[in-house]
């Protein structure tokens, strides 16, 4: 690949990775900070239980493992959701200075779980596929769980691929 298009992408994908660090670091500690987020978190899930409509399988495990295990899962998910976002954004650094397949290793995985997390949100919304929602005229019109999905999804394959051509290229 030419250095120049290399550059680019390299440019680019660091700063869609700042970006998405950046929203789950401040959404994590959003949530470590106020401290409410523990204390109404189950019934937060009951109320997600109750009125979205949510995948069945999907229904069964918030009933059954997330609600008795709810402060646990709270504050899992907060610093979880911090621990992403700082990785995010220190491996991103880390890759602009140095170009290291270890940082491409760390920020791939980090955009697995961001990818699991976010995929936890749609389900437990019960948001449908379509990613225009036209019946929502008040509210953003694109569901940006979606675009935070797919970016996950993307900057996860493209670290990973970066990561075995840094391999490849010091063989």
């Amino acid at each position: 690949m030419d250095k120049t298009i290399s550059s680019v992408h390299d440019r680019w994908l660091n700063t869609i990775t700042l970006v998405l660090g950046y929203l789950w670091l401040v959404s994590g500690l959003d949530k470590i900070l106020s401290g409410e987020f523990v204390s109404g978190f189950a019934d937060y899930v009951s109320l997600q239980i109750a009125e979205a409509p949510i995948v069945p399988w999907y229904n069964s495990f918030l009933s059954s493992f997330v609600m008795p295990n709810s402060v646990l899962a709270a504050n899992s998910i907060q610093y979880a959701e911090f621990f992403i976002g700082a990785i995010l954004v220190l491996a991103s650094i880390w890759n602009f200075i140095s170009h290291s397949r270890f940082a491409h290793y760390a920020l791939a995985w980090a955009s697995v779980i961001s990818f699991v997390f976010v995929l936890n949100i749609i389900l437990a919304s019960g948001a449908s596929f379509p990613i225009v929602d036209a019946e929502e005229v008040f509210e953003e019109g694109v569901n940006l769980d979606f675009v935070v999905l797919f970016l996950s999804f993307f900057l996860a394959l493209s670290n990973f691929s970066e990561a075995r051509l840094e391999k490849i290229k010091n063989l």
